[in-house]
Order: structure tokens, then sequence, then C-alpha cells
């Protein structure tokens, strides 16, 4: 199995939970924002975390496509927080306008609250998670504070330079703290020793500043119809990016640095099937939208 055959085994059946989680939602317009962003993107946070039980020799995920929804959840309701015009400003997401854009700004700023919270609710309803659910939701509340953290600083950050390390630490949180959860969220639905679920942890979080240095160089190689979304946000707030401070080819290098690190810490781990969680890695970090 590949992480193609995971994806398509199991993204269906998570797109399908979105919109029955979002269809509980009983006023009309925040139900319609809510399911505005939601299951348009890649899924690429739910397919970390399915390739991640799967890599640890973990079986039926099926029963946990709850838990790979939530994630979703929450990394979509940071997206709507990130682009309202207080932050971000941004116009065009997942190839769609953004939440304020379509509906209003109070309407988008209760969307991301309530999708926040819907993210949990998941967790809680998932019985197949049995006792696991208390760590699972520990572990989701952990990445939902360290990405207010890394929102608090690309805003400290904002027409100012930022060394290199600063801005790895702004990854790390931002980007890196959903995807670090995943990883981890995973070695607990798995059942692996406490010691590899931190590891993994650290895993995903370095998939996340990857990912982040890859979103940077698409910003300034790609267009928006190929990305879905605003490209001219860095530039307009002053943000410190990876390929500003360090050039395009240096920012290359270091993207293919963190993809080796990482493929590193993986073969230290000695997983069943350790080949799916380095190509997940390499889905992050070495794509071209």
């Amino acid at each position: 199995m590949d992480t193609r055959e995971i994806a398509d085994r199991y993204l269906p059946q998570v797109r399908r939970r979105l919109a029955q989680h979002v269809e509980l939602i009983s006023v009309p317009a925040l139900r319609a924002a809510c399911a505005h962003l939601l299951g348009l993107g890649k899924l690429y946070r739910p397919l970390l975390l399915l390739t991640t039980f799967e890599a640890l020799g973990g079986e039926n995920g099926v029963n946990f496509v709850d838990i790979a929804a939530a994630v979703e959840i929450l990394h979509t309701s940071t997206l709507i927080h990130d682009d309202l015009p207080s932050l971000d400003d941004a116009a065009l997401r997942r190839g769609v306008n953004t939440v304020h854009r379509a509906y209003d700004e109070p309407t988008a700023i209760l969307a991301g609250d309530m999708l926040l919270n819907l993210a949990f609710k998941c967790i809680l309803g998932c019985t197949a998670a049995g006792p696991r659910r208390l760590p699972l939701l520990c572990a989701l509340s952990q990445a939902t504070t360290e990405v207010m953290e890394g929102q608090a600083l690309d805003i400290a950050g904002e027409g100012r330079q930022i060394a290199i390390a600063d801005i790895a630490v702004l990854y790390q949180k931002k980007t890196g703290a959903i995807l670090g959860a995943c990883c981890e969220m995973a070695a607990l639905l798995a059942d692996a020793p406490r010691e590899a679920a931190l590891k993994l942890r650290r895993i995903g979080i370095n998939i996340g500043i990857g990912f982040q240095v890859r979103d940077d160089l698409l910003s300034i190689t790609g267009t928006e119809a190929d990305i879905g979304k605003t490209l001219s946000v860095d530039q307009t707030k002053g943000k410190s990016t990876s390929p500003k401070v360090l050039g395009i080819d240096a920012a290359e290098r270091y993207a293919a640095d963190i993809l080796t690190e990482t493929r590193d810490m993986i073969s230290s781990l000695a997983l069943p099937h350790p080949g799916l969680l380095l190509d997940a890695a390499r889905m992050a970090v070495e794509r071209n939208r």
C-alpha cells in the first residue's frame, strides 16, 4: 500500500463526515459559512494522520475517520480566521472567495469559532477511540494553542526583518503544530509507546516547517489560479519569509535539508511501514501546488 491508496481508501469517507458534521449546525447562514471551505482542500492533514497510523501497523483506520475529520475542521477554522481583514485580509482561499468575502466578517468570525469547537466534538463523539479520547483532546488542544501563538508571532513580525531561526519557530507553531498533532494522534490510536508518540510529533512538526517553506516558494513561483489562494499577502503585510531572508535557491536547499532530517528521524523509529510516512513527508515538502 502507498499514500495514494490510503487517500483513495479514506479521504472520500473523511469528506462525507465533514459534510455530515456541518449539517448539524442549526442556523442556515452559519452552517453555509462553515461549509464554504470545508472539504475543498487536499485534506493533507487527515491523510498524514491516517498514513502515520498505517505506518505504525495500525488496522481498521476507518474506525477513526472522525479523528481525521477533526484535524481538518480545526485547520479550516484557522484558515477562516487567518484570512480575516484584521489579519491577512485575503480574498481567495482554496480557489473560492474567503469566508468573510463570501458572507461577511462577523459571520466568518463565528464560523471559525464554530469549527474550532466542532473539531473537539468530533473527537468526543468517536466511540471507537475509547479511553484514548482524553489524550487525543490534549494533543489537539496543544496544537490549537500553538497555532494561535504562531499567529501572534506572525503579526508581531510584520514590517520587520526576522532571522531564519525565528522564522522556523513561527513555522513550527503556525503550520507544524497541527501536523505534529496528526502524527502524535495517530500514535495514540495505534497504541504506540509514549516515547514514539513524542518522536512522531516532532516528525510532524518538521514536515510542517518544510510544508511552509514550500508554501513560501510557491507564493513566488506559482499563480493564484494554481495555488488557489491570495499570494500577495506576504508582500502587502511586509512579512519575513524563508525565501525573502535566504533567497529562493537557499530556501530550496533549506526545504531539502528539512526533508533529509525528517527521513533520518523516520528511519530511527523502525516503523513497520516507514515508506508510507516518508512518502507523506515528500508530498508536503516537494509539492508543486
